[in-house]
């Protein structure tokens, strides 16, 4: 089994009504990117380093 130390995710959503009927959105992930460090039995033998990096996304929501 291994395990991985507690890390924490910053994220960041923005909604914007740009009429009536339409709305701009943005969300970003992962803003801090923290290394993920696995480790197997304990601390001394390590499994894994793993970055995952930022993600962003944006779109458009329409009404009809």
């Amino acid at each position: 089994a291994a395990f991985g130390m507690q890390i924490g995710q910053l994220n960041f959503a923005l909604n914007v009504n740009v009429s009536k009927n339409a709305t701009f959105t943005f969300e970003a992930q992962n803003l801090t990117d923290p290394l993920l460090t696995v480790y197997k039995t304990d601390f001394t033998q390590i499994a894994g380093v793993y970055k995952a990096g930022k993600m962003y996304y944006a779109g458009l929501r329409m009404k009809f």
